[in-house]
């Protein structure tokens, strides 16, 4: 039914997990090439059903174009898995490549945020780096993300005291 390399290996500390085996090893390298790689947990319902889980096996190396290698003397056991459990595998695979996707633009737009308005920021950062008023010297702050929560917060400062003002 799947001509994909999946199989499921138990390690010698217990874990399970399901992976798409690239390549198995040869007289030359000793490691087996996998990827999307996914642990697979056990939990109990309030009502003590057990249910299942997957999750990605190693944090961040969630990309089906990401692999890593495992040492073949800690699996105790590997088999090809049953239908029921491949096929929500497969589905947990999906789900985190789009999770991974997701993150990954996320980051790609804040980063570009930050770079958009870096100019901006550290020359505010240089003026109150050397700003002092009524004999409290501000700090100087040390990241940007500093910079945009110190920002913020005397924006809210500043609407709060004119909210009040007109009471």
């Amino acid at each position: 039914m799947y001509s994909k390399e999946i199989y499921q290996f138990k390690f010698s500390d217990g874990q399970e997990v399901l992976c798409e085996v690239m390549e198995w090893p040869d007289k030359d390298d000793k490691d087996i090439i996998a990827r999307n790689s996914m642990s697979i947990l056990m939990g109990e319902t309030s009502e003590s059903e057990r249910i299942y889980m997957f999750r990605p096996w190693i944090h961040y190396l969630e990309g089906d174009m990401e692999y890593t290698s495992i040492n073949p003397s800690h699996i105790v056991s590997q088999n090809r898995p049953n239908s029921n459990l491949m096929e929500q595998y497969f589905f947990a695979v999906r789900d985190m490549h789009i999770h991974a996707q997701d993150r990954d633009q996320y980051l790609a737009e804040e980063r570009e945020y930050l770079e958009e308005h870096e100019e901006n920021l550290n020359e505010l950062k240089e003026a109150l780096g050397n700003y002092e008023k009524d004999g409290v010297r501000l700090m100087l702050l040390s990241s940007l993300r500093e910079m945009i929560l110190y920002i913020s917060i005397l924006f809210l400062c500043a609407l709060v005291l004119n909210y009040t003002a007109f009471f």
